[in-house]
C-alpha cells in the first residue's frame, strides 16, 4: 500500500514541473523501498530454502532407516556438523535482520544483500554436495546388495 501510494504521488509530482525535486526525491524513496522489499523477499528465501534444505535431510535419514541402513547415518555425521553450523550463522543473520526496522536495513541494504547471497551460495554448495554424497552412498549399497544377491543366485545355482 505504501508503494502504490509513493507512485501516486510520483506521478502527480512529475506532472507539475515546479514541483521536479520533490519528484526526484520521491522516485529514490521509492528506488530504496523496493530495494529493502527485495531484501525482505530474499531473506524469506532464505529461511524456505532452509526449510526445504532440512526437510532433505531428515527425508535421507528416514529413507536410510526405512531400507535398514541406519547404519550409514554415521556417515551423515560431518555433513550434519557442516550443516548445524550453516544453520546458526543463517540464525544469527536473520536476528540481526529481524531487529532493525526498515530505515537501518535501507540504509545498510547492500551490506546485508552480500552478505544474504553469501549464506545462499553456502547453503546451496551444501545442499548440492549432500545430495551428491547421497546418491553415492545409493549406488553402493546397490553395489552391496547386487553382489549379495549374484552370491545368493550362485548358491541356489549350485544347490
Amino acid at each position: 500500500m505504501a508503494l502504490s501510494l509513493v507512485e501516486q504521488v510520483a506521478s502527480i509530482a512529475q506532472a507539475a514541473p515546479f514541483i521536479a525535486p520533490a519528484a526526484a526525491l520521491l522516485s529514490q524513496i521509492l528506488e530504496g523501498y523496493r530495494s529493502v522489499k527485495d531484501l525482505d523477499d530474499k531473506r524469506d528465501g532464505l529461511c524456505t530454502f532452509i526449510s526445504d534444505l532440512t526437510g532433505d535431510i531428515c527425508a535421507a535419514v528416514l529413507r536410510m532407516e526405512e531400507t535398514h541402513h541406519s547404519d550409514l547415518v554415521g556417515r551423515l555425521k560431518p555433513d550434519l556438523e557442516t550443516y548445524a553450523a550453516l544453520i546458526g550463522k543463517a540464525s544469527a543473520f536473520i536476528a540481526e535482520f529481524d531487529k532493525h526496522g526498515f530505515f537501518f536495513r535501507a540504509v545498510s541494504r547492500s551490506q546485508m544483500d552480500s552478505k544474504l547471497t553469501a549464506l545462499n551460495e553456502e547453503l546451496n554448495s551444501f545442499g548440492a554436495r549432500f545430495r551428491s554424497n547421497r546418491l553415492v552412498d545409493i549406488a553402493i549399497n546397490q553395489n552391496a546388495s547386487d553382489r549379495i544377491l549374484g552370491e545368493v543366485h550362485d548358491i541356489v545355482l549350485v544347490s
